[in-house]
């Protein structure tokens, strides 16, 4: 369902010998290999100057990085401020991962993530109204603290994707590094996590983010073993920035005496903004100091 090189900051060191002076012979005529060579580099370095890497290098990745945890920060506070619909499809589903029972569920959710008129529900509905706003609220929460967890994984800058029709975006893959220790069962999980992030150029928010998990992973000891997770995030453009709209995700629990297999897709909608808390747009000062 779904599948997850680095800015040579080029510093020109000017040998005063490269440039026909010598210091302990005085000037001399640089020969034609020499000159051309000088005026080669003189040329590069113009161009690295004004095109920093669309021509000859690629962003580099803790850059980018860098970037994308600041929109992440800054619409994480915008996200916790506002509230939307949410629609959620729920497929339980058969060994041979066909649905078996679905279930579809709208509500809204107010500022702080909590479910709003609950009284049109059955009791029943409301605790899964309020279980699913608690997995919403916890999906964005993790995509949203990239902060936390980017530490753990290796990354790779894969290319820049400029559609015909279209914004560009940054193609970042990433691994789980080796070996780290976990404190949590979510640091667990992480570390066998691999994917991509598709990043927006022009504001280094997430476009889309897909994360499958490498290998099965033992929870709460031997009593529950997560062995397959596959998760997909997509965001929207609006004026106040790029928001949630899909979260989608299909997972198997091996528990002793019964195996759960779930796919799930949410959409979000319909955004109500606190206005005066709105600092979405990117940092035009530090994009430009970063020389992206």
């Amino acid at each position: 369902m779904v599948a997850w090189k680095r800015l040579s900051i080029v510093s020109f060191k000017h040998d005063i010998g490269m440039l026909g002076i010598c210091p302990n012979q005085g000037i001399r005529i640089p020969t034609f290999p020499m000159a051309l060579r000088l005026i080669l580099q003189f040329i590069c370095s113009l161009l690295f100057l004004f095109f920093p890497y669309q021509a000859f290098s690629h962003p580099d990745v803790d850059l980018l990085v860098k970037n994308i945890i600041t929109e992440s920060e800054k619409m994480a506070k915008v996200i916790k401020l506002s509230s939307f619909k949410e629609e959620v499809h729920l497929e339980k589903l058969n060994s041979q991962w066909y649905p078996e029972t679905t279930k579809d569920i709208h509500f809204f959710v107010g500022p702080g993530g909590d479910p709003l008129n609950l009284d049109k529900f059955s009791e029943k509905e409301r605790k899964f109204v309020h279980s699913e706003a608690r997995i919403t609220r916890e999906a964005l929460d993790t995509l949203f603290s990239l902060h936390e967890a980017i530490h753990r994984f290796d990354l790779k800058f894969v290319r820049e994707e400029t559609p015909s029709m279209g914004e560009p975006f940054y193609i970042i893959d990433f691994s789980p590094k080796k070996n780290l220790p976990y404190r949590t069962r979510m640091e667990k999980v992480c570390n066998f996590l691999s994917g991509r992030l598709k990043i927006r150029k022009k504001d280094f928010s997430v476009s889309e983010a897909k994360v499958t998990l490498t290998e099965p992973v033992d929870l709460f000891w031997f009593l529950a073993r997560l062995e397959k997770l596959s998760f997909y995030y997509a965001s929207k453009n609006l004026p106040e920035g790029s928001f949630p709209e899909t979260i989608d995700f299909i997972y198997h629990l091996a528990l002793p005496l019964k195996s759960i297999k779930e796919h799930e897709m949410i959409r979000i909608s319909e955004y109500h903004f606190a206005h005066s808390e709105i600092t979405a747009k990117p940092n035009i000062e530090t994009v430009k100091k970063d020389g992206l």
